[in-house]
């Protein structure tokens, strides 16, 4: 079963989780984010005071496994790459940190309980936005596989990413919270 949980910023498990994470080459690969404790104790902390940033710890039977940012589009630079944003659209970014939660079985469960949450946060959000990387085909097809549709595809400065979008209405038609 997942759960996921804002990050809570004085749990020393979620801190220790994350700086490991970061750490990890795969991670950092995409994150850029490797270093000290203390720099992942000033990120950490800046996320928390950013209003338009939701850091969430995600658990499976209780085990972490990853961390989201859940994000208004409007004030990310994501808007920039793609179409319009409405006022409550919302994204998110992934970190996988644990290996033995990789994978297929284990990215639906995540998903689209991330998905549900976000729509159930702000009834005014009616649109999710996802970047995956495309040079990343297993992410970027599991991620339409959950029913997002490509937009388009765009050049961060780090990155080629395909911009995704799924409507609160296809959502809720699709099979996946069965």
């Amino acid at each position: 079963m997942v759960t996921l949980v804002a990050l809570d910023l004085d749990d020393e498990i979620q801190f220790q989780c994350f700086h490991k994470w970061n750490n990890l080459d795969r991670v950092d690969s995409a994150w850029k984010e490797a270093g000290s404790e203390e720099h992942h104790r000033q990120y950490l902390e800046e996320r928390v005071k950013d209003p338009h940033s939701i850091p969430i710890v995600g658990y499976w039977d209780d085990a972490p496994f990853g961390y989201f940012e859940a994000f208004w589009v409007k004030e990310d630079h994501t808007s920039t790459f793609g179409e319009t944003s409405l006022d409550y659209d919302r994204g998110y970014h992934v970190l996988i940190g644990e290996d033995d939660f990789r994978g297929f079985e284990y990215r639906h469960g995540w998903a689209v309980s991330m998905i549900h949450l976000l729509f159930l946060w702000d009834p005014r959000t009616t649109r999710l936005v996802n970047e995956p990387a495309v040079e990343s085909p297993l992410i970027l097809m599991s991620t339409l596989s959950g029913g997002f549709a490509v937009q388009k595809e765009f050049d961060f400065p780090h990155k080629q990413s395909a911009y995704l979008t799924i409507s609160r209405e296809r959502f809720l038609q699709l099979p996946l919270l069965q």
